[in-house]
């Protein structure tokens, strides 16, 4: 069309009258593009270099405050959300199961007391890991998974790195809190791959295979069940190997 301006000219003042000129002339140009595989970017700012560089900078500060501690007491936090409906599409700690719920009512007090053992379970009104989960899952499920003083990498989401969670850390886990710069999750927790990918993966298999359930009750003990039991399903070895990728380690030739 660039090439005969005269033509695009005449096009649209012939079409002016019925007021679907332009849009005729960029329907016309769409079609052709589609039929010959054409495709249009449009230019965007780009946050990759800038991230790669905190990433570099956070590997080289993490690593120089923590390089003496071994693995294990290095622990790498993560959320995701699990739902009933889940159509196609000893590393391992027990399982904080958020539900969604009023704290002090009757799913709190008449159903959780009735979930699998060997988890942690807690409501929260909209399924959130909000300040208050955050800390209870420090104080009731991690404190004790603990073998030495540990070092927590998280996200920088404001319940992980408030000041209540790093008191936590601090004076209930006698730990160290490291949050990730902002743009640098997909590198250093990239768990949705190693851990989530797979854990979702087999919630979807295993959903198939239930029978349907009714009740809002019954759905949410199933959804528990399932997830247990996938979560259960998955090798120790393949969450380690997920967790070592992600951990930021330097080199110690490039810190000296």
């Amino acid at each position: 069309m660039d090439q005969d301006p005269s033509w695009v000219e005449t096009y649209l003042q012939r079409e002016a009258a019925s007021g679907t000129g332009y849009d005729g002339l960029l329907g016309l140009g769409q079609r052709f593009a589609h039929r010959h595989g054409f495709a249009q970017r449009v230019p965007c700012y780009s946050k990759l270099k800038r991230a790669e560089l905190e990433a570099e900078e956070f590997e080289a500060t993490f690593w120089e405050k923590h390089d003496e501690k071994p693995l294990r007491d290095i622990v790498n936090v993560d959320e995701t959300a699990v739902y009933y409906d889940m159509p196609p599409r000893r590393t391992k700690l027990p399982i904080l199961l958020i539900v969604r719920g009023q704290t002090g009512g009757p799913i709190e007090t008449d159903e959780v007391p009735t979930y699998p053992d060997g988890h942690v379970y807690t409501v929260q009104e909209t399924a959130w890991m909000d300040e208050s989960v955050w800390v209870y899952h420090l104080k009731e499920l991690l404190k004790y998974e603990l073998v030495g003083p540990s070092v927590l990498l998280v996200d920088n989401l404001a319940a992980h790195v408030s000041y209540t969670s790093r008191r936590t850390v601090d004076e209930e886990l006698y730990g160290f809190l490291e949050p990730l710069p902002p743009n640098t999750t997909s590198v250093f927790q990239p768990l949705d791959v190693g851990v989530m990918g797979p854990l979702k993966a087999k919630l979807r298999s295993l959903w198939l295979q239930e029978k349907p359930v009714k009740s809002a009750a019954e759905k949410r003990m199933k959804m528990i069940e399932r997830t247990i039991k996938a979560w259960e399903s998955l090798s120790e070895s393949a969450v380690k190997r997920s967790f070592e990728k992600a951990l930021p380690r330097v080199p110690r030739e490039r810190c000296e």
